[in-house]
């Protein structure tokens, strides 16, 4: 039987050959891209996917709209340092581009433009039914294997289909051995802070998840607080510090729902190689975009084979709180150090469970669960 190849939507590689020329400077700061309808006969698409382009650099923090005057770039590669003297507050958008949804304070962590909605997680869990087809399905070609004691950095089989899905839906590029398989975002937060070190300073958003302030607490951390503002950690912030683990959530940071722009990423990733430090990034929601996930810092840092960002997800918000199975990608450079630090703890995850989930990624349910989500919620 002849297996069938997924096309690419046509809204999403466009969307990439426009991003390549937003950085790259073809479109350079504040120029004017062209219409709607001048960019569908120059593209020879639809308006509709134009529409869907438009809305994916907006979101991503690429271009910007402006009222019945069209969409302007946003994006500055060369500002990945501080470009006000210090002291003085931080624009977080040119005045050209304010919105009505300007900062009433300095560092207010207003809600994100962003208006994709979070999940009530309660209602929107995965289909039981669902899940007990897959339990069923794993216990009948595997038996006595689910029995067996799994590698420490998890079930094999699991590790290799998260990296399919992951290159498949999220154009993140990874090897099986650098995905390490833990009970939720509490058991990797852990493991990170060991791989990373105890004895160093780190820097986590202010407001942030307030489990990761009380582990790191629990750990003995020492930590710091940077107030975010409505694209992320300003820069008059982020480079007073002196963290050398800079802890972030770019999608939709709870409590606040900022989402970080693509040049705040940059800006992160700039901090990390400046200062020869490490980003964890906490990425819990962006699976939930209207449109497809948002890039990763993780993805951005490896096409540039820097090696300083560790990437933390669970399938606890995708699926339900019950399941209690998240991941970590860790970069190939640090995998030596990871083996010494952090190679010897054994998997706290049930091995039925995990082989259950490869079951459901593997054969298509998770992913059509997350499609039914996203519809449900951006109608």
């Amino acid at each position: 039987m002849k297996k069938t190849v997924k096309k690419t939507p046509a809204y999403l590689t466009l969307y990439e050959q426009l991003k390549k020329e937003i950085v790259s400077g073809a479109y350079s700061y504040k120029s004017k891209l062209p219409s709607k309808r001048s960019a569908a006969e120059r593209f020879g698409v639809s308006l509709v996917t134009i529409e869907h382009t438009y809305a994916l650099l907006e979101d991503e923090g690429y271009i910007q709209g402006r009222q019945r005057c069209g969409y302007f770039v946003r994006y500055r590669k060369e500002q990945f340092f501080p470009s006000v003297p210090p002291g003085m507050p931080e624009k977080t958008q040119p005045e050209e581009f304010s919105s009505s949804l300007s900062l009433h304070s300095k560092y207010a962590g207003e809600p994100s433009t962003d208006q994709t909605p979070v999940p009530p997680l309660e209602t929107d869990c995965f289909p039981p039914s669902v899940y007990a087809k897959a339990v069923r399905r794993v216990l009948s070609v595997y038996g006595d294997r689910i029995l067996l004691k799994t590698e420490n950095a998890g079930l094999p089989l699991l590790r290799e289909a998260i990296a399919r899905y992951l290159l498949r839906t999220r154009t993140i590029s990874v090897f099986p051995d650098q995905i390490v398989i833990g009970s939720g975002a509490e058991q990797l937060y852990n493991l990170a802070t060991i791989l990373l070190g105890k004895d160093r300073l780190y820097a986590i958003e202010k407001p942030s998840y307030e489990k990761i302030r009380q582990i790191y607490k629990a750990q003995g951390l020492r930590f710091e607080e940077l107030p975010l503002g409505n694209e992320g950690i300003p820069d008059e912030v982020l480079f007073k510090s002196h963290a050398e683990i800079l802890h972030v959530t770019p999608y939709r940071s709870y409590p606040s729902g900022v989402t970080a722009s693509a040049e705040k990423k940059q800006t992160y990733l700039s901090f990390a190689r400046s200062r020869n430090a490490f980003i964890l990034e906490d990425d819990f929601g962006s699976e939930f975009h209207r449109m497809r996930p948002i890039e990763t810092l993780f993805s951005l840092d490896a096409a540039e084979k820097g090696g300083r960002v560790i990437y933390l997800n669970t399938f606890s918000k995708t699926l339900s709180p019950a399941v209690r199975i998240g991941y970590m990608l860790i970069p190939p450079s640090l995998l030596p150090m990871a083996e010494k630090r952090i190679g010897f703890f054994s998997s706290s995850v049930p091995v039925l469970d995990q082989y259950a989930l490869a079951e459901l990624l593997n054969e298509g349910s998770f992913e059509r669960h997350l499609n039914r989500i996203r519809r449900k919620l951006n109608p």
